[in-house]
C-alpha cells in the first residue's frame, strides 16, 4: 500500500495547518479540490475558496496567533481505484482545545470522508467532507454560528 503513507501524510498536515492557523499553507491542499459540507455541498473549491472559508469560519486568538487546537486523526480507512486513481478514505477526528489558564476540553469530534486523486504523480485533495458528530463548546473555536454546524449534522442523520 505504498499509497498509504502519502494520505496519511496529508491528513496530517491538513491538521497541523488548521491547528497552526496557517491558512495560506492549508488552502495549498486544496489547489485540486474543495471542502463540502455533510450532504455532499460544495462550500469552497480551489485555494482561494478554501483560504476564506478558514479565515471566516475559525478564530485565531491573539495571545498565540493560532485556533489554540489540536485536531487528532484517527482510524483511518482507505479504499483504492487504482484504474481512475483515486483513493477514498475515512477517519475520524477529534478537536481539542486549551486556552490560556483553563483546562484542555474536547469541542468536537466526528468523521471525515475524502477522496484523493494522483495529480502529477502526487496525491491530492480532492473532496475533504466534514461530518461532525459530537459537539463541545465551540465558542472560542468558530466565527460562525455553532447551531449552523449542528444544522449540518442533523440535516445529515435526518437523510
Amino acid at each position: 500500500m505504498k499509497y498509504r503513507n502519502s494520505i496519511e501524510s496529508l491528513l496530517h498536515t491538513y491538521a497541523e495547518r488548521v491547528d497552526r492557523g496557517d491558512f495560506d499553507a492549508l488552502s495549498r491542499l486544496f489547489t485540486h479540490g474543495g471542502i463540502h459540507d455533510p450532504a455532499g455541498k460544495v462550500i469552497a473549491w480551489g485555494s482561494d475558496e478554501v483560504r476564506e472559508l478558514y479565515r471566516d469560519m475559525i478564530q485565531i486568538h491573539p495571545e498565540t496567533r493560532s485556533p489554540q487546537t489540536q485536531h487528532l486523526v484517527s482510524n483511518l480507512k482507505l479504499e483504492i481505484d487504482e484504474k481512475r486513481q483515486r483513493v477514498l478514505a475515512r477517519s475520524c477526528y477529534t478537536v481539542l482545545q486549551q486556552r490560556p489558564g483553563q483546562i484542555i476540553e474536547i469541542i468536537m469530534s466526528g468523521k471525515y470522508f475524502d477522496v484523493f486523486v494522483k495529480v502529477n504523480d502526487d496525491w491530492r485533495f480532492s473532496e475533504h467532507h466534514m461530518r461532525p458528530c459530537l459537539f463541545g463548546d465551540l465558542s472560542r473555536h468558530l466565527k460562525v454560528d455553532a447551531a449552523k454546524i449542528k444544522q449540518w449534522h442533523n440535516a445529515y442523520i435526518n437523510r
